[in-house]
């Protein structure tokens, strides 16, 4: 998103395969640290390859079995087959690790909620979140409500106050990407000026 006055700049991103060979690289070089493949991790999630991404994770619990990014990203990566019990104990490790509580905790909670097939508990969460500044989380919770509108006015809520999680959230989250070739939502990415180099 571009600095106030700053018109000209464009964010380049969809360089995930890119980015995957160069962390590959960093951790040949360095295979004992728990934070590399924790981001190797997160970089396969985002292609999609949950199998490489799981594996990535799971080196990071065995080097470091109190950090709490891998089993954050567990949670993730149980929530497209509905696996609620294991992403419900991956949640809670991760908040545990990460000394009572993380980010995005209770939008997981919510994720979690709609994938067990309580779509109050999750309604509840996001009237919990209604004056939080966490838009673009926010905007994913209502959209897998099924508030369409909702969701596409918290997202552009996220742009307009520079949400640290819109660019993220709206390019590199693949339970988003189904969504992408909306008119909509190709509005959200020209307003923050993406330019893909990887197309989906």
């Amino acid at each position: 998103m571009d600095a106030p006055g700053d018109e000209s700049r464009e964010v380049l991103t969809g360089r995930h395969e890119e980015a995957v060979r160069l962390i590959r690289k960093v951790v040949d070089v360095e295979p004992t640290t728990a934070q590399w493949q924790s981001d190797l991790g997160w970089l396969l999630w985002a292609i999609p390859d949950s199998a490489g991404s799981r594996a990535a994770a799971m080196r990071a619990i065995a080097l470091d079995s109190t950090f709490y990014e891998p089993y954050h990203l567990l949670t993730w990566l149980e929530l497209p087959q509905r696996n609620v019990g294991a992403g419900r104990a991956a949640l809670q490790r991760a908040r545990t690790a990460a000394g009572g509580d993380f980010w995005f905790r209770e939008t997981l909670e919510g994720l979690l909620a709609v994938a067990a097939g309580d779509t109050a508990a999750a309604r509840a969460i996001l009237a919990r979140l209604r004056n939080d500044p966490r838009y673009a989380q926010r905007g994913w919770l209502a959209r897998v409500l099924g508030d369409v509108d909702g969701s596409y006015a918290l997202f552009n809520k996220a742009i307009d106050t520079r949400d640290p999680d819109a660019l993220h959230t709206l390019w590199s989250n693949p339970a988003l990407y189904p969504f992408h070739d909306e008119p909509r939502y190709q509005q959200l990415l020209a307003r923050v000026k993406i330019r893909v180099t990887e197309p989906r």
